[in-house]
């Protein structure tokens, strides 16, 4: 796939998909696959960026089971909670994390960086050096 296809792909799927501003809005596709494994995904993010850790830990957990639609959404989700929580304390959640979980993370992050309105591609290193490396770490 062209990086043009995907890019096309990847808006066709999200344009559910939040803007950085409007927290209340989760694209429709992450919170459907959530619903399919048993939570409430806004419930739980709201939750999530008040700091309270298990839900952290849910939408952590959640990362290994979302498909390619709700991927994108996560991910974008997942950027805004770190920004949220700060680096250090999202970074410090994940660090502990098995490797191929890391590795998910890593991506679901690398495609909300992507999507993001306010970030680009490349703004995942510079934004959250400690999630980043705590995330690439081998």
């Amino acid at each position: 796939m062209t990086h043009v296809s995907a890019i096309v792909f990847a808006v066709i799927i999200c344009c559910g998909c939040s803007p950085a501003a409007n927290h209340n809005q989760v694209a429709e596709e992450t919170v459907v696959v959530a619903q399919r494994n048993g939570f409430d995904y806004v419930a739980t993010l709201t939750k999530a960026k008040a700091g309270d850790a298990p839900a952290v830990r849910t939408l952590i957990d959640f990362s290994d089971h979302v498909d390619a639609a709700a991927a994108l959404g996560h991910g974008v989700e997942l950027v805004d909670l770190a920004v949220v929580l700060t680096d250090q304390r999202f970074a410090a959640v994940v660090r502990d994390e098995p490797e191929l979980r890391r590795q998910r993370v890593a991506r679901l992050f690398e495609a909300g960086f992507a999507y993001h309105r306010q970030y680009s591609d490349d703004d995942f290193a510079k934004v959250l050096p400690s999630t980043y490396a705590a995330l690439n770490a081998r």
